[in-house]
């Protein structure tokens, strides 16, 4: 999305995604890392951290739920293998409840890796599912990715509800 004016339109829908997409990342980006294996949480928010991302980790399901009620993630990172409960309903619970089913969730396992598996996680309301071993690099590239796909969701969307007010819909 490349708007080639120098100036910027107002009303130019291509200047404002552009907009859109340079903040997206100029925003503080809340991620929450659930894993119970401590050296993973340790790399993955390193990794995540030194890219600008404000990271909360969370080492089971239950403290999942619990870091939820004080930190809003903008996307969360779960284990499918959790000790307490399992990942994917984990996802289930965080889908269906209303403060928490429009948060992107990302599964990530590495036990876990066959298509069945992944499927599941995807029927059951993850956004994507994301299989280990990863680099960091493409695990931090593909979360900007997702990102960006939702930011452009997010412009999109409101861009319709404000073309529907305008024409009285």
């Amino acid at each position: 999305f490349r708007c080639n004016s120098q100036i910027p339109i107002p009303w130019c829908g291509l200047c404002e995604m552009k907009n859109q997409f340079e903040g997206i990342f100029s925003m503080s980006i809340k991620i929450l890392i659930v894993d119970d294996d401590p050296d993973v949480l340790f790399v993955t928010k390193r990794a995540l951290a030194s890219d600008a991302y404000t990271v909360k980790t969370a080492s089971s399901g239950q403290a999942c739920k619990d870091l939820l009620g004080s930190f809003e993630p903008d996307l969360i990172l779960l284990d499918v293998v959790l000790p307490d409960i399992n990942g994917i309903e984990v996802c289930k619970k965080l889908k269906s409840d209303q403060t928490s089913k429009n948060i992107p969730v990302i599964m990530i396992s590495s036990l876990k890796t066959k298509s069945s598996e992944q499927s599941e996680g995807l029927e059951y309301g993850a956004d994507d599912y994301i299989t280990r071993p990863i680099k960091n690099r493409e695990l931090v590239a593909r979360i900007n990715a997702f990102l960006r796909l939702r930011q452009t969701e997010k412009a999109l969307s409101e861009g319709a509800r404000g073309l529907s007010f305008g024409l009285g819909y």
